[in-house]
Parts: structure tokens; C-alpha cells; sequence
């Protein structure tokens, strides 16, 4: 690899490993000595030239992909919509027999606790 194209990796890495690292704390998707394992891993692969470095013809595609995922368009879940595909004549049954449940609730409030940072634990 040529030493400018190891240096844009390089440089590109350093840039999207910070946004990257955020959009998985937020979505506690992976522990933080996990995350820094894999980037300490592909900084290594990337330094002796073992990574597979994507062709440039691919660029614009790779990066729909990872804006696809750092910045989503849709924000929400629609529960009902995951109800429709279990019960689709009464998708309210459902939603209505999983909020029911004392572990639903106790998910809700810690999800809240740890997602709204204006939650309002006394009206919980």
C-alpha cells in the first residue's frame, strides 16, 4: 500500500473511530474493553498492511452503508408494527399482554433512566 493511502486510512480512521465508538456506547451494543480490543486490532491490521482496504470505485457505497447505521433515519420502534407480525388481525392484544408483564416495566423504567436524560422518576 502506498504510504499516502495508508496515511488517508489512517487519518480516516481516527476521524470515524471516535463517532463510531459514541453510536455504540449510545446503543450499548458493546462493552468498552470490547470496543477498544477491535479498534486496537484494526489500527494493528491497518499499521502491517493486512487490512482489506476497500477500492476506492467503492467509496460512495461503503459510506451510504455507514451513514445508514451512525445516522438513521428512523429514531423509533413502532410497536405496533412488530405486534402486526406475530398477531396481525389484533396487533393491540399483543402490545396489551406485553405491557402487562412486571419485567416490561422494569425494562421500561431502566431504559428510560438510562436513555431520557428528563425523566421523571416520581411520575414513572
Amino acid at each position: 500500500m502506498e504510504r499516502a493511502s495508508q496515511s488517508e486510512l489512517l487519518w480516516a480512521y481516527a476521524i470515524t473511530r471516535d463517532e463510531y465508538a459514541k453510536r455504540l456506547n449510545e446503543k450499548s451494543l458493546l462493552k468498552a474493553e470490547d470496543l477498544e480490543f477491535i479498534r486496537d486490532r484494526i489500527f494493528e491490521l491497518i499499521n502491517r498492511g493486512e487490512a482489506n482496504i476497500h477500492d476506492p470505485k467503492e467509496e460512495q457505497r461503503l459510506q451510504a452503508v455507514v451513514e445508514k447505521y451512525l445516522y438513521p433515519e428512523v429514531d423509533y420502534i413502532s410497536l405496533t408494527d412488530i405486534a402486526r407480525r406475530f398477531y396481525s388481525e389484533n396487533p393491540s392484544y399483543v402490545i396489551h399482554s406485553w405491557l402487562r408483564s412486571r419485567n416490561t416495566i422494569a425494562f421500561l423504567d431502566q431504559w428510560e433512566r438510562e436513555n431520557n436524560p428528563n425523566f421523571d422518576e416520581q411520575a414513572f
